[in-house]
């Protein structure tokens, strides 16, 4: 064997830097090459290394003696590994002894390696790359170990970033994140429990927005993508994080999106499939709902303080048949076209004792799409049929008796739910009690301060600033007029209070006799303005309560209706 390795290369891993080192262990790893000890301790590998010419060369049947021996004529090279341990064996006992017993009288050198008889000794990876392309050879597989392949020598696979950027839906949150693909980059799934606390935290900054008045810093067309990236600008405030947080957000919605109703409501509020005005509606349900049930689905400074209360799982949250009338209640108040026709969709999909959380949410949100779409598309006084729809109370309401139904508490009035074998709701008059309390609207307070508001000033004044250049010639019938006037203005402000304060767009509309949708548009923004006010811990002042009514005096269909009816008065 001495003979057969002293022209063969040999090269000694422990006496190669680092990097050589690496660069050869991964050569040994991918080509899973097998190592033998022998006598002395050490580990050894021999591995047969052909030049592609002379390989293709050769005729088959030497070519295939030299794949099948152990040695051979062509180069070779040997790849030894020091000994961890010498442990003593059957076959080296002897040699232990001996090397013992001449160990007081002269030091010994170790036991000579296959690299003691090569005069050949590679120091590194690079000698052996800058010969000639070589192929080493094992179990009739050639793997290429030129200069280029080294490295990788497998088929090289995709970059995930850039085949993930091209995939995803997502594209136009990314583009106005402006990501660019980068070797440190790559999309990792998130486990659904973090991904869900992720989606809750950017559900609850966008509601803070919303009711701190930080939102009319936004353009109105702003979208759900534009507002999550400042979110994650402003949490990470790092290009690098923001970047990673916003690739695993997506590849999650992604991958979980399927299995989950509350990921996908997230997706599509992202990818823009829901409108902003859809958004905000369904976070106010939502807010409603932790309101009604005392829920914390993102923790606040005080859970943050006290780690032992945890926040439980938007997922694993569900509600009762009388619970979900509560938050009903809470969102619809006065609009009882609305509650009428979400109880009815709420039928159709509560099963069972109980219903999860989104998928009770869900209902909101296909409630508020059909009433988007009849409020855009149809007037209110051109349909015949408007009248008898909003006949009767469902404050006032009460089901058909049978042996199944159960009674509900809705608010301050008792109602009796479904029953489970028609599945539907009769509403109908109480014979018993013609009039109940309606429920307290979260505006109540707002909404006198307001209507006094107007009695006692602001009517007055805004008429005879109308009517400072009408009255000129009319002095006999002045007062006369502006009573008349403010008796008009008056009226239209109380009903639209009343409708603003309600929630109740549809009776905003009936008020101002229009189907404009940028009225619609101007009610909503009020309604915000409500809910900024609402939101303050101190009592409103007077400069809010007068801002707000002042918006209201400036709806463009009310100023062109009391400019009508002033034409007629002093015609």
């Amino acid at each position: 064997m001495e003979d057969q390795l002293k022209n063969i290369p040999t090269i000694v891993l422990s006496e190669l830097p680092q990097a050589e080192r690496e660069k050869y262990f991964k050569f040994l790893l991918e080509n899973d090459v097998q190592f033998i000890e022998d006598g002395r301790g050490y580990y050894t590998a021999i591995i047969k290394v052909l030049n592609s010419k002379d390989q293709l060369a050769l005729p088959r049947l030497e070519k295939s003696r030299i794949l099948n021996s152990t040695f051979s004529y062509k180069q070779k090279m040997v790849i030894t590994e020091s000994p961890r341990s010498i442990t003593p064996t059957s076959t080296n006992r002897s040699f232990t002894k001996s090397t013992e017993k001449s160990k007081s009288k002269s030091p010994i050198r170790r036991g000579k390696s296959p690299n003691d008889y090569s005069p050949h000794k590679i120091k590194g990876i690079s000698d052996l790359l800058d010969q000639e392309p070589l192929y080493g050879t094992k179990s009739n597989q050639t793997l290429n170990t030129s200069r280029s392949s080294a490295r990788t020598p497998e088929k090289q696979r995709p970059d995930p970033l850039k085949l993930f950027l091209q995939t995803t839906k997502f594209q136009e949150f990314f583009n106005i994140l402006k990501l660019q693909g980068s070797s440190h980059l790559r999309p990792k799934t998130l486990s659904i429990t973090i991904l869900m606390k992720s989606i809750e935290e950017v559900y609850s900054a966008r509601y803070k927005k919303e009711t701190t008045g930080e939102s009319r810093k936004i353009e109105e067309n702003a979208g759900f993508a534009e507002f999550l990236s400042e979110f994650m600008w402003e949490k990470y405030k790092n290009k690098r994080m923001v970047d990673q947080s916003a690739l695993d957000l997506c590849q999650s919605v992604e991958t979980y999106e399927n299995e989950n109703l509350e990921i996908s409501l997230f997706s599509q509020f992202l990818t823009g499939a829901f409108s902003t005005e859809i958004l905000v509606f369904f976070l106010y349900a939502r807010q409603a709902t932790q309101t009604v049930l005392n829920l914390q689905l993102v923790p606040s400074n005080f859970y943050i303080e006290f780690p032992a209360q945890k926040i439980p799982e938007p997922r694993l949250i569900s509600l009762s048949y009388k619970q979900c009338a509560k938050v009903a209640g809470t969102v619809y108040a006065e609009e009882e076209w609305l509650l009428k026709s979400f109880i009815n969709e709420l039928d159709k999909v509560f099963k069972g004792p109980s219903i999860k959380l989104y998928d009770f949410l869900a209902v909101f949100i296909e409630n508020y799409k059909v009433s988007l779409q009849e409020n855009h598309s149809l007037s209110p006084f051109t349909d015949n049929k408007s009248n008898e729809q909003f006949t009767d109370s469902i404050i006032a309401a009460e089901v058909e008796e049978n042996k199944y139904q159960r009674p509900v508490s809705f608010g301050v009035v008792p109602l009796e739910t479904r029953s489970s074998a028609s599945n539907s709701i009769k509403f109908t008059k109480d014979p018993v009690q013609d009039s109940r309390p309606l429920p307290k609207s979260p505006f109540d307070r707002i909404k006198k301060l307001c209507v006094e508001h107007c009695e006692n000033k602001l009517v007055k004044l805004f008429v005879e600033i109308i009517l400072s250049g009408y009255l000129e010639d009319l002095s006999d019938d002045k007062d006369d007029i502006i009573s008349q006037v403010e008796e008009i203005v008056m009226d239209k402000m109380n009903s639209l209070i009343e409708a603003l304060c309600r929630c109740d767009k549809r009776k905003w509309m009936e008020v101002l006799e229009t189907d404009n949708k940028e009225c619609l548009k101007y009610c909503e923004n009020l309604q915000k303005r409500l809910r900024e006010i609402q939101k303050k811990d101190k009592e409103p002042t007077s400069d809010d309560i007068d801002q707000i009514c002042k918006e209201i005096l400036q709806t463009p269909e009310l100023k062109l209706y009391i400019s009508e009816q002033i034409r007629s008065i002093c015609a």
